[in-house]
């Protein structure tokens, strides 16, 4: 299964309300534009105090190589699960073969 946003499969189509009820909106209506509003107004505001953070001044001064490799790590390591939640949103259905020798047999 792919993520298809230029296609909807309700009978209803994009809306934004259902002809039947005006005040209702339609299936695809809600799934592509309600549903990922508090997603995008939270990046935002995340954004917003990430910013505001930044500009403070630290109270603890950022001193060796330790620091700066911490935060490489961690860095990477919320890329990495960022990738992999994007990848089981748009593909759900993919998964890795087995691998060989675990014991199951293709039948």
């Amino acid at each position: 299964m792919t993520l298809d946003i230029t296609t909807c499969s309700n009978s209803q189509g994009w809306g934004p309300f259902t002809p039947d009820n005006p005040l209702v909106p339609t299936v695809c209506f809600v799934e592509s534009v309600i549903l990922p509003l508090p997603f995008i107004l939270a990046c935002f505001a995340g954004l917003v105090r990430l910013r505001s953070l930044i500009d403070r001044p630290s109270i603890y001064p950022c001193q060796g190589s330790l620091f700066i490799s911490k935060l490489i790590v961690a860095g990477l390591f919320s890329l990495v699960l960022a990738l992999q939640l994007l990848g089981a949103i748009i593909d759900p259905d993919h998964h890795a073969p087995d691998p060989p020798g675990s014991g199951c047999l293709p039948s």
